[in-house]
């Protein structure tokens, strides 16, 4: 028993250099691949002024999935610290872009539901046309 435990110990020094160099320059990267991010965010973001809602909602999809691959990004470099016991790295552009697009996703995803009800409408007969069924999505909308 003891002898194993030693080996594997061993086994875990041995890996455990290269780990860390590795995590350590991971990180570094990651650090540039978040403020690149951030900057590109601020210059060709869905917040820009004067973009139409269609486009901010399409750079809204773009950007997100970017953002989706630094978050999953952030949680693997923040375990890999604290599996290694290094101070964790703080990312507040991350934290603050995750919050906006919390935001934007609930702006934007109602934009896409009533321009999707309107649509509908055209398609429908002016005889056939239920006036409490529009007046009950319109209820819907307002209380999102």
């Amino acid at each position: 028993m003891g002898l194993l435990s030693k080996k594997v110990q061993e086994d875990i020094c041995t890996v455990q250099g290269p780990l860390l160099e590795e995590l350590t320059k991971g990180v570094t990267k990651f650090k540039e691949e978040v403020d690149i991010f951030d900057q590109d965010f601020e210059v060709r973001g869905p917040m820009i002024p004067g973009l139409s809602a269609r486009e901010a909602s399409d750079r809204v999809l773009v950007f997100q999935d970017i953002f989706d691959e630094l978050w999953r990004k952030f949680e693997m470099y923040s375990s890999g610290e604290k599996l290694f016991g290094l101070e964790v790295n703080d990312y507040p552009a991350l934290h603050k872009r995750k919050k906006e697009f919390n935001l934007l996703n609930k702006l934007y995803g109602l934009y896409l539901a009533v321009n999707h009800s309107i649509d509908g409408y055209f398609d429908i007969l002016w005889s056939d046309v239920d006036t409490e069924i529009i007046f009950a999505e319109l209820l819907d909308f307002q209380n999102r």
